[in-house]
């Protein structure tokens, strides 16, 4: 089973691929459809930032960082 947090991150990583960037709402969105709560989105992505997996350069935009950053900093 896949545990939520892994999800969110899922949703990013499936919406960053088609774009460089991915507006927040359509994380929300996407995992709602999956029934994960915002407020558990919301503390997913603010650990994904804590953890630089990913960045807002703008309020409501998320951008991934490098790939391979991102994969040395989440093991």
């Amino acid at each position: 089973m896949v545990m939520p947090t892994q999800k969110v991150r899922e949703i990013i990583e499936k919406l960053t691929k088609e774009r460089e960037s991915v507006l927040s709402e359509k994380v929300f969105f996407e995992a709602g459809e999956l029934g994960i709560g915002e407020t558990f989105v919301q503390k997913t992505i603010d650990e994904l930032k804590e953890k630089n997996f990913l960045f807002e350069p703008m309020r409501g935009v998320l951008k991934l960082q490098k790939q391979e950053l991102a994969n040395q900093l989440l093991q």
